[in-house]
Order: structure tokens, then sequence, then C-alpha cells
């Protein structure tokens, strides 16, 4: 039986350029090793794969498909195949798996069944929207994705900024981009004047842009983020370092 070892996979923040800077030197022996990846689109996994290997040696990994849909029945067939030996690995379309993004329970149930995982490095656009906010990250949280409906993101906005005031907490949290405009509408509308915002754009690209000020601020200077990929932190006014 072949030796059997499950990757964590780092893909690009930026899906328009593949900065091989980024990620460790032996990636790419990983990579070509593999026997099965679970993604969450073959079209974006491809592409990724064609920075490593051609077509032809591409079609040399089989690809199974991973995502917030995949059920439990799935999730166990994935196991079976693994437990039969080879290379696999796990790749998310931007960052790295498991955050925000389907994975973990994959990995769970790797590790419930003695399958050992490793995690490769990479950028994490949560990490880095951290370092460059100038907010405080010795205590933070990320909410992932927050609610949608407006009644129940107002509630959500409300016990993330009252968190913030008492507790000194940096909060984070992501939105898909196309509703990037109206989370900062909704902060800008939700949320006390002096609360401080910091929206990060497009890291790791030609195009990132952090932007920090109080909401009073960005309501002033009426800025649009656009549909622009993001992360958003929001501290209290006056937070400690």
């Amino acid at each position: 039986m072949q030796e059997t070892k499950l990757y964590l996979l780092p893909n690009s923040l930026d899906s328009n350029n593949f900065d091989i800077n980024l990620f460790p030197a032996n990636l790419g022996s990983i990579v070509c090793n593999l026997n099965v990846i679970f993604v969450e689109d073959e079209k974006i996994a491809r592409k990724y794969l064609l920075q490593f290997m051609n077509r032809d040696e591409m079609q040399n990994i089989q690809m199974k498909k991973l995502s917030k849909y995949t059920d439990e029945n799935e999730l166990n067939e994935f196991i079976s195949i693994i437990k039969k030996g080879g290379k696999f690995g796990v790749l998310s379309d931007a960052g790295l798996p498991c955050i925000a993004d389907p994975g973990s329970k994959l990995v769970e149930l790797a590790k419930k069944n003695s399958i050992p995982v490793t995690s490769i490095t990479g950028p994490s656009s949560i990490l880095i929207a951290l370092m460059l906010s100038g907010f405080s990250a010795q205590s933070f949280v990320f909410h992932g994705y927050l609610p949608r409906k407006v009644e129940m993101l107002s509630k959500k906005l409300a016990v993330i900024e009252k968190s913030a005031h008492l507790e000194f907490f940096t909060h984070v949290w992501i939105e898909v981009p196309y509703r990037s405009d109206k989370m900062l509408e909704a902060c800008i509308d939700i949320l006390h004047p002096k609360t401080l915002l910091s929206v990060s754009m497009n890291l790791t690209s030609k195009e990132e842009k952090v932007i920090t000020l109080p909401l009073s601020l960005w309501k002033q200077k009426k800025i649009e983020i656009g549909k622009n990929p993001c992360v958003f932190l929001l501290a209290p006014k006056g937070h400690k370092k």
C-alpha cells in the first residue's frame, strides 16, 4: 500500500496573478505527486495545476468536487478513497483551505481515521488584513460571512460593535465581492460614527488597498469599494495595541 497523506494546499488570493514567491519551494513537488485533489471549482483547480505541470500531466490527477453542499455520504466515500493509499490535496478557490471554505469536515474525518494531514503555508487574507489594518491582533474574532438579511445583519453588527468596545477585540469578517459596497453601507448606517473600520481590498495584488478610518469619515468621503474581494475589520475608537 502506498504511503497516505492529505495535504492542505495554499492558493493565490489574486485569481489573476499566481505569484510563486508567496509559496514554499516544495509546493510544486507536492502538487505534481498528487493522486486526487479535492476542489471547490474545477476550472480554478485546473488553472492552479497548470502552474506546476502541463495539460497531459494534469490528466493524471483526479479531481473530486468538495463544496459546502458535499454531504456526509460523499465525504465518507472520499475517506474510503484516501484510505486506499496515495497523495491527496484539498484546494480552496483562494487562500488557505478550511478557513471560511470547505475542507474542515474532510479533515475532521481524516483525523478520526488516523489519516496524516499536513498543511502547506501560504497567504491568508485574514492575517494579512490584520497586519495592515493597524488594529491590535492580540485578541481578535473571525466571523466568516455575516448574515445577508438586513434585520439579522443589523443585529449581528450591533453585537460585534458592543463586543469590540467592551473587550477591545478586533472583529474580522469577509463578504462576497459583489456585496462589498452593501456591507460598507450597512456599517455606515448601523454603527457608531467613531467606531473604526478597516477594509482591505485585493490583497497581494497590484491593486491592493487598505483603508482604515472612523465610520464618520467613511461616510463623509463617500468611498466606494466596488466589486472587489475585501476583508472587513472593526475596532473601537482608541483601540489598544
